[in-house]
């Protein structure tokens, strides 16, 4: 789903007043006293009912990023006056240049904006931003003098900020391209320690070449967990939260968890395989697919979940702090949970990198290498350098550790301290490796658009091969165990990492299909609910009161007053009445607020309004009443409620809309 814009309507008030009183918003702005409510609702009201003004919002799933106002010139109409601005949660993004563009495109479809051929914009000479921001969309400059200027633009000529979006993406290619080969070469990693662990190469630390491999082979494939975070800590302490991404994020993992479930259930019911049924066929069990990320089904895409959703408060404060306060902070916890840790060869406070926690310190500390950079790194060919030596410092560590703990209660545990992903030279070794490959220049051409047209579908190779049904199944499905050579292990090895790769990219492109099918359903429902919002409102706040007259009725008629009133027609009318009640409180207090958005205040002027509705509300329950009470004696009573309810839901939706909440 990606950003659309929507007409303003009167439920945007609130927003655009505090849009416009933003202190930046103020001072580029020609008039830079704060505006007064009062001459906010009369301006706002007045630009929604002028045909000669187009209100949008940008939004993002259901966040409002900005606003871009349109108004045709009372001289000319082809010729129309452009001015925008964007949520202070949100600036920074590019958003501006993005809904400036995608309001270009929407007034060639919208019959408001019928006939205009040039847009114009007045900037203050002390804006450099926006000033920025309408040069990259192709506007000209027309006129400059001391305090503004103006920018022009005809609609004739090709959106330049297509051209510009080019340039840009051409200019970060390389570096993306870099970035998304890391991306693959992690989940490589990934399935290469899946390898090693669920094939059980991984016995015992000995000098022998052949047994030695898989230690050598996982100490250089540690760092891909880092890895995941270092990039998302480097290159997105300055982006913006976005629900929609975290939404998407939850799906995807869900996808995977209870559509491979249902897959296992479904098979062994069809095979008549009674065994898995009775074991994992139980409430246990459907609630560890259906809530994968709390459940710690997928560890990684639980701990990731978790630091995506507090990523706006660490970017919060990484913002406001200077560097010295960073590296600190930075360095204090590393000292505590990676270094400490590795010099330890018992359990302490520990969770060995693979929770929130170490997540939390490693987005913090590489937010600190993106901001400011290591200098160290910075040198071609020093991230490699870093990557290697730390590998084999890893390596080395483990033989170091269960030479030192060989014989004691600590050996067990001990054996395990190189391999965490907080391990010390596991840690230098994810930040060389994300170095090195910043560092890797890619040609545009096929081999960049492979690898950026696959990485997107990596996850999926993830949350295939590690579902809790498939995890320690894969290995005797391909029969990747027990080799007994080292050209036998290889072959195997190569073997397993093509076809588990494959398969996930496989299954996430489809999955990437659906998804995308249902986005631009979503899209499409958004658009249409914004379009006649009050109506759908109306019919959602409706909806729900029918659903509270419903349950009020059924629980004072079955429940609450079944042995108080013994006549069954007297009970079901007198319960009908006491749901009414209900429904209509409800009702007001949901249509005002949310529906109508009322602008009456003051006790008297909400009695009166109140008053007025609960009076349309006894004319509607007379014609329930009387349909309510025809209808029990043909039909059962819970079914001719929910009948008359549709009925009375229009009827009120006029009373409302044309009488009680009609605007002055």
């Amino acid at each position: 789903m990606s950003l659309y814009l929507r007409k303003a309507n009167e439920g945007d008030k609130k927003r655009y007043l505090d849009w416009a009183n933003d202190p930046e918003v103020r001072q580029a702005s020609f008039n830079t006293e704060e505006i007064k409510p009062e001459a906010h609702d009369e301006w706002f009201k007045k630009k929604l009912n002028d045909g000669s003004v187009i209100l949008y919002v940008c939004m993002d799933f259901f966040a409002s990023l900005g606003q871009v106002r349109i108004e045709r010139d009372e001289e000319d109409a082809s010729k129309a006056y452009i001015s925008y601005s964007v949520d202070r949660s949100f600036r920074g993004q590019g958003i501006g240049k993005k809904e400036l563009a995608m309001v270009e495109k929407e007034i060639g479809k919208d019959a408001a904006a019928e006939g205009i051929k040039e847009l114009c914009a007045y900037v203050k000479t002390s804006n450099p931003a926006s000033k920025a921001v309408f040069e990259g969309l192709g506007y000209s400059l027309a006129k400059e003098d001391e305090e503004k200027l103006l920018y022009v633009k005809s609609l004739k000529n090709e959106d330049a900020d297509v051209k510009d979006i080019k340039k840009d993406n051409r200019k970060d290619n390389k570096r993306e391209a870099g970035i998304e080969l890391l991306r693959i070469v992690a989940m490589l990693m990934v399935i290469t320690l899946h390898f090693l662990g669920k094939g059980e190469y991984l016995p015992e630390v000995k000098p022998n070449a052949f047994q030695s491999l898989p230690w050598l082979l996982e100490a250089a494939c540690l760092p891909c967990v880092n890895v995941y975070v270092i990039i998302s800590g480097m290159y997105g302490y300055k982006s913006r939260f976005c629900l929609r991404h975290a939404a998407m994020l939850w799906l995807q993992i869900f996808f995977y968890s209870a559509l491979i479930g249902a897959g296992f259930y479904a098979y062994a019911y069809l095979n008549g395989d009674n065994t898995f049924i009775v074991q994992y066929f139980n409430i246990y069990n459907l609630l560890f697919m259906m809530l994968p990320v709390m459940n710690g089904h997928y560890w990684f895409m639980g701990a990731y979940f978790i630091l995506y959703l507090i990523m706006p408060f660490l970017n919060a404060g990484i913002k406001n702090l200077d560097e010295r306060t960073h590296r600190v902070t930075s360095l204090v916890l590393l000292a505590f949970w990676c270094i400490g840790r590795s010099v330890m060869p018992f359990e302490l406070i520990d969770d060995r990198g693979l929770g929130v926690i170490w997540f939390v310190i490693l987005y913090l500390a590489s937010a600190y290498a993106g901001k400011y950079g290591l200098a160290f790194m910075e040198k071609k060919g020093r991230g490699l350098i870093c990557f290697i030596a730390s590998v084999f410092l890893t390596y080395l560590s483990y033989g170091l550790f269960a030479g030192l703990m060989k014989d004691t209660t600590f050996n067990d545990y001990a054996i395990t301290v190189p391999s965490a992903y907080n391990y010390i030279f596991v840690l230098t070794a994810s930040f060389g490796l994300v170095y090195f490959f910043r560092g890797i220049k890619i040609k545009e051409g096929f081999l960049s658009k492979l690898i950026k047209g696959t990485a997107p579908y990596v996850l999926g190779v993830y949350l295939l091969h590690e579902h809790v049904f498939i995890r320690y199944r894969w290995p005797r499905w391909i029969g990747v165990t027990g080799a007994e050579n080292l050209s036998d292990f290889i072959l195997k090895y190569i073997y397993s990492l093509i076809l588990i790769f494959i398969a996930g990219i496989t299954v996430d492109i489809i999955r990437s299909y659906i998804f995308n099918s249902f986005e631009k359903l979503a899209d499409m429902c958004l658009k249409l609910y914004y379009s006649k919002k009050e109506t759908f409102d109306y019919l959602i706040t409706g909806g729900l009161t029918t659903v509270i007259n419903w349950l009020v009725y059924v629980l004072c008629a079955y429940s609450f007053f079944k042995g108080i009133i013994t006549n069954d027609y007297a009970r079901e009318n007198f319960s009908n009445f006491v749901a009414w009640v209900a429904a209509v409180l409800f009702a007001y207090i949901t249509n005002r607020i949310f529906v109508f958005h009322s602008d009456k205040h003051g006790f008297v002027l909400v009695m009166k309004e109140f008053a007025a509705f609960t009076a349309a509300r006894v004319l509607s329950f007379v014609v329930e009443q009387i349909l309510f009470s025809g209808a029990i004696l043909i039909m059962n009573d819970i079914i001719a409620k929910l009948i008359i309810g549709v009925v009375v839901i229009i009827l009120n939706y006029f009373f409302s809309k044309l009488w009680i909440f009609k605007k002055g």
